[in-house]
Protein backbone atom coordinates (compact mmCIF):
# COMPACT_ATOMS: atom_id res chain seq x y z
CA UNK A 1 0.00 0.00 0.00
CA UNK A 2 1.48 3.12 -0.94
CA UNK A 3 0.46 6.74 0.46
CA UNK A 4 0.30 10.09 -1.19
CA UNK A 5 -0.75 12.79 1.01
CA UNK A 6 -2.49 15.83 1.03
CA UNK A 7 -4.65 15.11 -1.35
CA UNK A 8 -2.42 13.68 -4.17
CA UNK A 9 -3.83 10.69 -5.93
CA UNK A 10 -1.99 7.43 -6.51
CA UNK A 11 -1.33 5.80 -9.93
CA UNK A 12 -0.60 2.43 -10.31
CA UNK A 13 2.67 1.64 -12.93
CA UNK A 14 4.69 -1.63 -13.74
CA UNK A 15 7.77 -0.42 -11.93
CA UNK A 16 5.24 0.95 -8.69
CA UNK A 17 2.73 3.72 -8.55
CA UNK A 18 3.05 7.31 -9.14
CA UNK A 19 1.29 10.14 -6.53
CA UNK A 20 -0.30 13.22 -8.97
CA UNK A 21 -0.39 16.26 -6.25
CA UNK A 22 -2.72 19.05 -5.96
CA UNK A 23 -1.49 22.32 -6.66
CA UNK A 24 0.68 23.89 -4.04
CA UNK A 25 2.27 20.45 -3.30
CA UNK A 26 5.12 18.69 -4.52
CA UNK A 27 7.45 15.71 -4.05
CA UNK A 28 7.67 11.87 -4.20
CA UNK A 29 4.59 11.64 -1.55
CA UNK A 30 3.65 15.19 -2.10
CA UNK A 31 4.86 15.70 1.16
CA UNK A 32 6.17 19.25 0.51
CA UNK A 33 4.48 22.56 0.07
CA UNK A 34 5.79 24.04 -2.96
CA UNK A 35 7.35 27.47 -2.25
CA UNK A 36 5.22 29.79 -3.96
CA UNK A 37 7.27 33.00 -3.22
CA UNK A 38 9.54 31.70 -5.91
CA UNK A 39 7.69 33.50 -8.81
CA UNK A 40 5.67 36.04 -6.66
CA UNK A 41 5.18 39.64 -8.06
CA UNK A 42 5.99 41.46 -4.58
CA UNK A 43 7.40 44.82 -4.82
CA UNK A 44 11.36 45.35 -3.22
CA UNK A 45 10.27 46.13 0.30
CA UNK A 46 7.52 43.87 0.98
CA UNK A 47 7.41 40.80 2.42
CA UNK A 48 6.29 37.29 0.50
CA UNK A 49 4.42 35.08 2.87
CA UNK A 50 3.83 31.36 1.55
CA UNK A 51 0.77 30.01 1.90
CA UNK A 52 -0.82 26.25 0.55
CA UNK A 53 -1.14 27.16 -3.55
CA UNK A 54 -1.08 30.73 -3.52
CA UNK A 55 1.08 33.69 -1.38
CA UNK A 56 0.41 37.06 0.11
CA UNK A 57 2.41 40.29 -0.01
CA UNK A 58 3.15 42.10 3.31
CA UNK A 59 3.81 46.04 2.73
CA UNK A 60 6.17 47.98 4.28
CA UNK A 61 4.53 51.28 5.38
CA UNK A 62 3.25 53.77 2.53
CA UNK A 63 3.07 50.72 0.07
CA UNK A 64 -0.89 49.20 -0.38
CA UNK A 65 -1.88 46.54 -3.22
CA UNK A 66 -1.82 42.99 -3.81
CA UNK A 67 1.42 43.20 -4.55
CA UNK A 68 2.64 46.31 -2.58
CA UNK A 69 2.93 47.94 -6.09
CA UNK A 70 0.58 51.74 -5.30
CA UNK A 71 1.91 54.47 -2.67
CA UNK A 72 -0.33 54.78 0.14
CA UNK A 73 -2.81 57.95 -0.30
CA UNK A 74 -3.95 58.34 3.38
CA UNK A 75 0.12 59.48 3.42
CA UNK A 76 -1.01 63.09 2.89
CA UNK A 77 -2.87 63.12 5.51
CA UNK A 78 -5.79 64.28 3.33
CA UNK A 79 -8.91 63.76 5.83
CA UNK A 80 -9.17 66.49 8.50
CA UNK A 81 -8.27 66.53 11.28
CA UNK A 82 -9.98 63.98 13.65
CA UNK A 83 -11.08 61.80 10.63
CA UNK A 84 -9.98 58.20 9.39
CA UNK A 85 -8.11 57.69 6.03
CA UNK A 86 -9.24 54.41 4.70
CA UNK A 87 -7.02 53.52 1.60
CA UNK A 88 -8.61 51.17 -1.14
CA UNK A 89 -5.84 48.39 -2.09
CA UNK A 90 -8.03 47.65 -5.23
CA UNK A 91 -7.61 51.59 -6.95
CA UNK A 92 -4.95 52.89 -4.96
CA UNK A 93 -7.58 55.85 -4.21
CA UNK A 94 -9.09 56.61 -0.69
CA UNK A 95 -11.98 57.50 1.49
CA UNK A 96 -12.74 59.97 5.17
CA UNK A 97 -14.50 58.47 7.66
CA UNK A 98 -15.93 61.45 9.13
CA UNK A 99 -16.55 62.37 12.95
CA UNK A 100 -19.99 62.94 13.81
CA UNK A 101 -20.70 66.86 12.69
CA UNK A 102 -18.70 67.10 9.77
CA UNK A 103 -19.29 66.12 6.10
CA UNK A 104 -17.59 66.07 2.54
CA UNK A 105 -14.87 64.34 0.73
CA UNK A 106 -12.20 65.65 3.14
CA UNK A 107 -14.76 65.72 6.11
CA UNK A 108 -14.18 69.57 6.28
CA UNK A 109 -17.54 70.68 5.57
CA UNK A 110 -19.35 71.40 9.13
CA UNK A 111 -22.78 70.24 9.12
CA UNK A 112 -25.67 72.72 10.16
CA UNK A 113 -27.83 70.96 12.50
CA UNK A 114 -29.98 73.84 13.03
CA UNK A 115 -31.50 73.00 9.37
CA UNK A 116 -32.29 69.86 9.90
CA UNK A 117 -35.40 70.78 12.04
CA UNK A 118 -36.91 69.87 15.24
CA UNK A 119 -33.72 69.96 16.87
CA UNK A 120 -34.85 72.25 19.92
CA UNK A 121 -37.77 71.88 21.32
CA UNK A 122 -40.50 74.17 23.52
CA UNK A 123 -39.37 77.43 21.90
CA UNK A 124 -35.45 76.92 22.21
CA UNK A 125 -33.22 78.45 19.56
CA UNK A 126 -30.67 76.27 17.68
CA UNK A 127 -27.12 77.63 17.39
CA UNK A 128 -24.96 76.15 15.07
CA UNK A 129 -21.40 74.80 16.34
CA UNK A 130 -18.00 73.09 14.57
CA UNK A 131 -18.88 70.22 14.24
CA UNK A 132 -22.17 70.42 16.81
CA UNK A 133 -25.11 72.83 17.92
CA UNK A 134 -26.22 73.78 21.40
CA UNK A 135 -30.38 74.98 22.33
CA UNK A 136 -30.71 78.02 23.87
CA UNK A 137 -33.59 77.21 26.24
CA UNK A 138 -36.34 79.74 27.35
CA UNK A 139 -37.22 80.05 31.04
CA UNK A 140 -38.75 76.72 32.26
CA UNK A 141 -36.69 74.53 30.24
CA UNK A 142 -33.17 72.48 30.11
CA UNK A 143 -31.18 69.52 28.88
CA UNK A 144 -29.77 69.05 25.19
CA UNK A 145 -32.76 69.66 23.33
CA UNK A 146 -35.06 72.07 25.64
CA UNK A 147 -37.27 69.49 26.33
CA UNK A 148 -36.78 69.02 30.46
CA UNK A 149 -39.41 70.78 32.45
CA UNK A 150 -37.89 72.80 35.40
CA UNK A 151 -40.46 73.43 38.31
CA UNK A 152 -40.14 77.12 38.28
CA UNK A 153 -41.11 76.87 42.41
CA UNK A 154 -38.14 74.40 43.03
CA UNK A 155 -35.76 76.81 44.12
CA UNK A 156 -38.60 78.44 46.69
CA UNK A 157 -39.06 81.65 45.12
CA UNK A 158 -42.21 82.83 47.37
CA UNK A 159 -41.37 84.33 51.12
CA UNK A 160 -43.42 85.25 54.18
CA UNK A 161 -44.96 82.03 53.91
CA UNK A 162 -46.34 82.43 50.43
CA UNK A 163 -47.51 79.68 48.07
CA UNK A 164 -45.75 79.18 45.04
CA UNK A 165 -47.62 78.00 41.58
CA UNK A 166 -45.54 77.08 38.36
CA UNK A 167 -47.57 77.77 35.65
CA UNK A 168 -44.56 76.28 32.89
CA UNK A 169 -42.25 79.44 31.70
CA UNK A 170 -43.08 81.65 35.34
CA UNK A 171 -44.29 81.40 38.35
CA UNK A 172 -46.68 83.16 40.99
CA UNK A 173 -46.77 83.10 44.67
CA UNK A 174 -50.04 83.64 46.23
CA UNK A 175 -49.33 85.20 49.24
CA UNK A 176 -50.22 85.54 52.84
CA UNK A 177 -52.64 87.98 54.37
CA UNK A 178 -50.59 91.14 54.73
CA UNK A 179 -48.27 90.38 52.35
CA UNK A 180 -47.32 92.08 48.54
CA UNK A 181 -44.80 91.53 45.51
CA UNK A 182 -43.27 89.05 43.28
CA UNK A 183 -41.78 87.08 45.99
CA UNK A 184 -44.43 87.96 48.82
CA UNK A 185 -41.43 89.96 49.75
CA UNK A 186 -43.28 93.44 51.26
CA UNK A 187 -45.25 94.00 53.81
CA UNK A 188 -48.77 95.61 53.21
CA UNK A 189 -49.36 98.95 55.31
CA UNK A 190 -51.27 98.21 58.29
CA UNK A 191 -54.51 97.47 58.36
CA UNK A 192 -54.47 96.26 54.78
CA UNK A 193 -54.49 93.14 52.65
CA UNK A 194 -54.51 91.76 48.71
CA UNK A 195 -52.69 91.32 45.86
CA UNK A 196 -51.65 95.08 46.01
CA UNK A 197 -52.82 95.71 49.48
CA UNK A 198 -55.97 97.43 47.66
CA UNK A 199 -58.13 96.00 50.89
CA UNK A 200 -59.16 96.61 54.64
CA UNK A 201 -58.32 93.99 56.83
CA UNK A 202 -61.60 93.52 59.15
CA UNK A 203 -60.67 93.53 62.92
CA UNK A 204 -63.27 93.05 65.19
CA UNK A 205 -62.90 95.69 67.72
CA UNK A 206 -64.09 95.96 71.55
CA UNK A 207 -65.47 98.56 73.41
CA UNK A 208 -62.19 100.29 74.66
CA UNK A 209 -60.55 100.01 70.46
CA UNK A 210 -63.31 103.29 69.05
CA UNK A 211 -61.88 106.34 69.52
CA UNK A 212 -63.42 110.02 69.34
CA UNK A 213 -66.26 108.95 71.09
CA UNK A 214 -67.01 105.64 68.68
CA UNK A 215 -68.88 103.37 69.93
CA UNK A 216 -68.17 99.57 69.02
CA UNK A 217 -71.32 97.94 67.54
CA UNK A 218 -71.41 94.06 65.91
CA UNK A 219 -67.59 93.99 65.60
CA UNK A 220 -67.25 97.50 64.16
CA UNK A 221 -66.71 101.44 64.93
CA UNK A 222 -69.61 103.60 64.61
CA UNK A 223 -67.78 106.96 64.67
CA UNK A 224 -69.63 110.42 65.58
CA UNK A 225 -70.38 113.08 63.14
CA UNK A 226 -66.89 114.09 61.84
CA UNK A 227 -64.77 111.37 61.91
CA UNK A 228 -63.81 108.34 60.30
CA UNK A 229 -61.65 105.17 59.71
CA UNK A 230 -61.81 101.80 61.42
CA UNK A 231 -61.24 103.28 65.14
CA UNK A 232 -62.50 106.43 64.28
CA UNK A 233 -58.88 108.13 64.67
CA UNK A 234 -59.46 110.11 61.79
CA UNK A 235 -61.29 113.56 61.37
CA UNK A 236 -63.40 113.80 58.21
CA UNK A 237 -63.40 116.66 56.24
CA UNK A 238 -66.38 116.90 53.99
CA UNK A 239 -65.27 119.46 51.42
CA UNK A 240 -62.41 116.73 50.47
CA UNK A 241 -66.09 114.75 49.05
CA UNK A 242 -67.61 118.28 47.89
CA UNK A 243 -66.81 120.87 45.63
CA UNK A 244 -67.83 124.53 45.80
CA UNK A 245 -68.54 126.59 42.03
CA UNK A 246 -65.25 128.47 40.96
CA UNK A 247 -66.18 131.55 43.06
CA UNK A 248 -66.51 130.00 46.75
CA UNK A 249 -64.48 128.02 49.41
CA UNK A 250 -66.07 125.23 51.11
CA UNK A 251 -66.28 125.60 55.17
CA UNK A 252 -66.63 122.78 56.98
CA UNK A 253 -69.67 122.62 59.21
CA UNK A 254 -70.34 120.76 62.87
CA UNK A 255 -67.10 119.09 63.46
CA UNK A 256 -67.23 117.52 59.72
CA UNK A 257 -70.95 115.99 59.82
CA UNK A 258 -71.92 118.93 57.45
CA UNK A 259 -70.17 121.79 54.99
CA UNK A 260 -71.29 124.99 53.37
CA UNK A 261 -70.14 127.02 50.26
CA UNK A 262 -69.42 130.70 50.76
CA UNK A 263 -68.88 133.14 48.29
CA UNK A 264 -65.62 134.55 48.03
CA UNK A 265 -64.99 138.63 48.55
CA UNK A 266 -66.49 140.59 45.30
CA UNK A 267 -69.24 137.96 44.63
CA UNK A 268 -72.69 136.48 45.65
CA UNK A 269 -75.63 135.05 44.26
CA UNK A 270 -76.67 131.16 44.66
CA UNK A 271 -73.35 130.04 42.43
CA UNK A 272 -71.69 132.76 43.79
CA UNK A 273 -71.23 133.72 39.60
CA UNK A 274 -72.83 137.17 40.45
CA UNK A 275 -69.89 140.20 40.95
CA UNK A 276 -70.44 142.77 43.26
CA UNK A 277 -70.02 146.62 41.56
CA UNK A 278 -68.56 148.91 43.68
Amino acid sequence: LHDCKNGGTCFNKKEGYHCVCVNGWEGEHCEINKDDCVDALCEAGSTCVDHIAKYTCECPPGRIGLFCHMEDPCLANPCRTGSVCEPDTSSGKYTCECPKGYTGEDCSEDINECEQGHVCYNGGTCINTPGSFRCDCPTGYTDWHCQTHVNQCSTNPCLNSGTCLDYGTRFKCVCMSGFHGKHCEQRCPAGFEGENCERRQFVECSSTDCLNGGVCSKGSCRCPPGYTGDRCEKKFDPCKYHSCPENAVCIPLNNGAAYKCECKLGFYGHDCKEEVRF
